[in-house]
Protein backbone atom coordinates (compact mmCIF):
# COMPACT_ATOMS: atom_id res chain seq x y z
CA UNK A 1 0.00 0.00 0.00
CA UNK A 2 2.51 2.77 0.58
CA UNK A 3 4.41 1.69 -1.81
CA UNK A 4 1.66 2.33 -4.21
CA UNK A 5 1.43 5.58 -2.62
CA UNK A 6 4.68 6.86 -3.59
CA UNK A 7 4.21 5.61 -6.84
CA UNK A 8 1.10 8.03 -6.96
CA UNK A 9 3.03 10.96 -5.47
CA UNK A 10 5.61 10.80 -7.76
CA UNK A 11 3.60 10.28 -10.88
CA UNK A 12 1.96 13.70 -9.84
CA UNK A 13 4.70 15.55 -8.68
CA UNK A 14 6.24 14.77 -12.40
CA UNK A 15 2.99 16.15 -14.04
CA UNK A 16 3.39 19.38 -11.89
CA UNK A 17 7.01 19.53 -12.78
CA UNK A 18 6.09 19.69 -16.58
CA UNK A 19 8.07 16.11 -17.41
CA UNK A 20 6.49 14.77 -20.25
CA UNK A 21 5.30 11.31 -21.32
CA UNK A 22 7.44 9.84 -23.46
CA UNK A 23 4.59 8.24 -25.02
CA UNK A 24 3.07 11.18 -26.05
CA UNK A 25 3.17 12.29 -29.07
CA UNK A 26 5.32 15.82 -30.18
CA UNK A 27 3.92 19.08 -30.78
CA UNK A 28 2.64 19.52 -34.52
CA UNK A 29 4.54 21.51 -37.13
CA UNK A 30 3.50 24.85 -37.80
CA UNK A 31 1.08 24.49 -40.51
CA UNK A 32 2.52 25.05 -44.05
CA UNK A 33 0.96 27.47 -46.77
CA UNK A 34 -1.23 25.60 -49.10
CA UNK A 35 -0.04 27.04 -52.80
CA UNK A 36 -2.29 26.88 -55.94
CA UNK A 37 0.00 28.47 -59.01
CA UNK A 38 -2.01 30.96 -60.93
CA UNK A 39 -1.06 32.70 -64.08
CA UNK A 40 -1.70 36.76 -63.51
CA UNK A 41 -4.83 37.91 -65.69
CA UNK A 42 -6.44 41.86 -64.88
CA UNK A 43 -8.61 41.96 -61.56
CA UNK A 44 -11.55 42.46 -63.49
CA UNK A 45 -11.13 38.83 -65.14
CA UNK A 46 -11.76 35.16 -63.13
CA UNK A 47 -8.85 34.07 -61.14
CA UNK A 48 -6.58 32.00 -63.58
CA UNK A 49 -5.55 29.16 -61.45
CA UNK A 50 -3.12 26.95 -63.25
CA UNK A 51 -3.28 23.05 -64.00
CA UNK A 52 -0.65 20.62 -64.06
CA UNK A 53 -0.28 19.73 -67.74
CA UNK A 54 -2.02 22.79 -68.66
CA UNK A 55 -1.00 26.26 -70.64
CA UNK A 56 0.60 29.49 -69.28
CA UNK A 57 0.53 32.62 -71.73
CA UNK A 58 3.30 34.65 -72.59
CA UNK A 59 2.87 37.79 -72.18
CA UNK A 60 4.96 41.28 -73.81
CA UNK A 61 6.40 43.36 -70.91
CA UNK A 62 6.81 47.32 -71.37
CA UNK A 63 10.47 46.27 -70.92
CA UNK A 64 10.48 43.82 -74.30
CA UNK A 65 11.12 39.87 -74.39
CA UNK A 66 8.46 37.71 -73.49
CA UNK A 67 7.96 36.55 -70.13
CA UNK A 68 5.51 34.07 -67.61
CA UNK A 69 3.66 36.23 -65.05
CA UNK A 70 3.31 33.94 -61.58
CA UNK A 71 1.24 34.60 -58.60
CA UNK A 72 -0.02 32.45 -56.26
CA UNK A 73 -3.62 31.71 -54.31
CA UNK A 74 -2.43 31.22 -50.48
CA UNK A 75 -4.43 29.12 -47.79
CA UNK A 76 -3.37 29.45 -43.87
CA UNK A 77 -1.06 32.98 -44.13
CA UNK A 78 -0.71 34.74 -41.33
CA UNK A 79 0.77 37.82 -43.58
CA UNK A 80 -0.28 39.74 -46.39
CA UNK A 81 3.20 40.02 -47.99
CA UNK A 82 5.06 36.87 -48.80
CA UNK A 83 8.18 36.21 -50.74
CA UNK A 84 7.14 34.24 -54.13
CA UNK A 85 10.36 32.14 -55.70
CA UNK A 86 10.03 30.02 -59.12
CA UNK A 87 11.55 28.50 -61.48
CA UNK A 88 11.26 26.47 -64.57
CA UNK A 89 13.25 23.27 -65.97
CA UNK A 90 13.00 21.68 -68.85
CA UNK A 91 12.50 18.01 -69.51
CA UNK A 92 15.74 16.87 -68.52
CA UNK A 93 15.45 18.65 -65.39
CA UNK A 94 18.24 21.44 -66.07
CA UNK A 95 17.25 25.46 -65.50
CA UNK A 96 15.88 27.35 -67.85
CA UNK A 97 15.04 30.50 -65.88
CA UNK A 98 14.34 31.54 -61.82
CA UNK A 99 13.22 34.43 -59.85
CA UNK A 100 11.72 35.98 -57.00
CA UNK A 101 10.27 38.97 -55.60
CA UNK A 102 8.15 40.14 -52.26
CA UNK A 103 4.50 40.13 -52.95
CA UNK A 104 1.64 41.40 -51.61
CA UNK A 105 -1.47 39.76 -51.17
CA UNK A 106 -5.02 40.36 -51.20
CA UNK A 107 -8.16 38.52 -49.76
CA UNK A 108 -9.85 36.37 -51.98
CA UNK A 109 -14.03 37.27 -51.75
CA UNK A 110 -15.61 34.70 -50.40
CA UNK A 111 -13.10 33.12 -48.65
CA UNK A 112 -12.00 34.06 -44.90
CA UNK A 113 -8.63 32.06 -45.14
CA UNK A 114 -7.51 32.10 -48.80
CA UNK A 115 -5.11 35.04 -50.77
CA UNK A 116 -4.14 35.81 -54.35
CA UNK A 117 -1.55 37.79 -54.99
CA UNK A 118 -2.51 41.57 -55.49
CA UNK A 119 -3.79 41.74 -59.45
CA UNK A 120 -3.87 45.41 -59.36
CA UNK A 121 -0.26 45.32 -60.90
CA UNK A 122 1.61 43.22 -62.90
CA UNK A 123 4.40 43.99 -60.12
CA UNK A 124 2.86 41.66 -57.49
CA UNK A 125 3.82 38.37 -59.58
CA UNK A 126 6.87 36.90 -60.19
CA UNK A 127 8.45 37.51 -64.10
CA UNK A 128 9.98 34.57 -65.11
CA UNK A 129 11.68 35.75 -69.06
CA UNK A 130 11.41 33.09 -71.61
CA UNK A 131 12.08 35.23 -74.66
CA UNK A 132 14.04 35.83 -76.65
CA UNK A 133 14.71 31.77 -76.14
CA UNK A 134 18.19 30.23 -76.25
CA UNK A 135 16.89 26.64 -75.84
CA UNK A 136 17.20 24.58 -78.95
CA UNK A 137 13.78 24.36 -79.60
CA UNK A 138 12.72 27.40 -78.28
CA UNK A 139 10.33 28.39 -75.67
CA UNK A 140 6.95 28.23 -76.84
CA UNK A 141 5.00 25.11 -76.84
CA UNK A 142 7.55 22.98 -75.20
CA UNK A 143 6.62 21.80 -71.50
CA UNK A 144 8.60 23.06 -68.36
CA UNK A 145 8.31 22.02 -65.24
CA UNK A 146 7.50 24.83 -62.49
CA UNK A 147 7.80 24.98 -58.83
CA UNK A 148 6.54 27.91 -56.89
CA UNK A 149 7.86 28.44 -53.10
CA UNK A 150 5.36 31.37 -51.00
CA UNK A 151 7.34 32.62 -47.37
CA UNK A 152 5.67 34.44 -44.94
CA UNK A 153 7.13 37.91 -44.34
CA UNK A 154 6.99 39.96 -41.15
CA UNK A 155 5.51 36.88 -39.44
CA UNK A 156 6.33 33.15 -38.84
CA UNK A 157 7.51 33.03 -42.06
CA UNK A 158 6.11 29.95 -42.93
CA UNK A 159 6.38 28.56 -46.39
CA UNK A 160 4.60 25.92 -48.85
CA UNK A 161 5.65 25.06 -52.54
CA UNK A 162 3.86 23.64 -55.51
CA UNK A 163 5.16 22.00 -58.26
CA UNK A 164 3.15 21.32 -61.80
CA UNK A 165 4.13 20.78 -65.58
CA UNK A 166 3.29 23.94 -67.53
CA UNK A 167 3.92 24.91 -71.24
CA UNK A 168 4.11 28.35 -72.57
CA UNK A 169 1.76 29.54 -75.81
CA UNK A 170 1.42 32.71 -77.48
CA UNK A 171 -2.11 34.15 -77.51
CA UNK A 172 -2.15 37.29 -78.78
CA UNK A 173 -5.00 39.48 -80.20
CA UNK A 174 -3.38 39.87 -83.92
CA UNK A 175 -1.93 38.06 -86.16
CA UNK A 176 0.81 40.08 -86.26
CA UNK A 177 1.51 39.83 -82.67
CA UNK A 178 0.87 36.16 -82.81
CA UNK A 179 4.13 36.03 -85.27
CA UNK A 180 6.26 38.53 -83.68
CA UNK A 181 5.62 35.99 -80.10
CA UNK A 182 6.20 33.14 -82.45
CA UNK A 183 9.61 33.94 -84.01
CA UNK A 184 10.79 35.42 -80.95
CA UNK A 185 10.18 32.59 -78.33
CA UNK A 186 10.72 30.10 -81.11
CA UNK A 187 14.02 27.94 -82.24
CA UNK A 188 17.07 29.14 -83.90
CA UNK A 189 16.43 32.62 -82.49
CA UNK A 190 19.16 35.18 -83.85
CA UNK A 191 19.03 39.48 -83.26
CA UNK A 192 16.93 40.76 -85.78
CA UNK A 193 14.95 37.75 -87.43
CA UNK A 194 11.58 38.43 -85.75
CA UNK A 195 9.88 42.00 -86.83
CA UNK A 196 7.99 44.09 -84.63
CA UNK A 197 4.27 43.40 -84.54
Amino acid sequence: MLARYVILLFGAGAALLGCSDPAAKPEPSPTELVIEPLMYVPEDQPVHLLEDGGNIDLFLPPQGGFVVLVGAQIDHSDSDVVDLEASLRDVKGELVVESSRSVKLQRLPGHPTKYITDRRSISQVVHLTLCPSEQPGGAVDQELSLELTATELYSDFTTGTASMRLTPICNEATPAAQAYCECLCGPNYVPGKCDLP
